[in-house]
């Protein structure tokens, strides 16, 4: 029984040195390991990853001032690694947790927002500083075969910004996070007097692709639409595009 005792204590302090010792990982190795292989960069990175700082994150033309990383030290017991995520910038504020696991890679909690300057996709369409898109995040699972599980909303303010340029009260513009196939997307509807507006937003590895069509019920919506980037289809307003992040 004392053997047993023994051989407990000694394997659970073996577990908490290689624990303390994963903590002192550099953040710098994390990132060339798991990051820098999907395209994304970095100025400097520096710290461990208990407290680990990103300096000029670039995804694409996604671009962050600072990260700040840290473990939770809990999470190595279970053989996977959650880290504490901060997003300081003076367009862009997020935080959350990124969760790396045997297998598969998930973000989980995320609440967030965005100049929509700022994102892929927009800045051509002239929105200036303060129109934004937000996010409230609950989970989104990565495996080897893409997207797993996605829940979550996102708004943004988009349509509502372009139709007071055309002195049309429009809505806010929602969506849900959903996977499509293997690619994490987002889907909104939106109804209200005026038009409905039906999108599908498509975030894949190598760029992103928007498939939206829109049924107007005023004239008034027309300009709004062109503005946007539709065209006339039949009965409807299409917009196909896409491009890299």
């Amino acid at each position: 029984m004392i053997m047993m005792r023994w051989i407990g204590l000694a394997g659970l302090a073996l577990i908490l040195a290689l624990v303390a010792l994963i903590m002192t990982l550099p953040l710098r190795w994390v990132f060339e390991v798991s990051l820098r292989p999907q395209g994304i960069q970095a100025e400097a990175v520096h710290g461990s990853i208990w407290n680990g700082q990103i300096y000029g994150f670039r995804m694409g033309q996604f671009y962050v001032d600072k990260a700040t990383v840290r473990v939770e030290p809990m999470s190595l017991l279970g053989l996977k690694a959650r880290f504490n995520v901060n997003l300081e910038d003076s367009a862009t504020l997020g935080q959350g947790q990124i969760e790396l696991g045997f297998g598969h890679v998930a973000v989980l909690n995320w609440r967030g927002a965005s100049e929509l300057y700022r994102l892929p996709g927009l800045a051509q369409l002239g929105v200036p500083a303060g129109e934004s898109l937000r996010l409230s995040l609950d989970e989104v699972v990565f495996t080897g075969a893409g997207c797993q599980s996605a829940r979550g909303t996102v708004s943004t303010s988009l349509l509502s910004y372009y139709g007071h340029r055309f002195n049309v009260d429009l809505p806010l513009m929602q969506g849900q996070l959903v996977c499509h196939g293997q690619d994490l997307g987002v889907d909104t509807l939106t109804q209200s007097a005026i038009f409905d507006l039906e999108a599908q937003l498509t975030l894949a590895p190598g760029g992103y692709r928007v498939h939206a069509e829109a049924t107007a019920h005023d004239q008034d919506v027309v300009p709004v639409l062109l503005g946007l980037g539709f065209s006339e289809a039949g009965e409807k307003w299409q917009l196909n595009a896409n491009g890299p992040y």
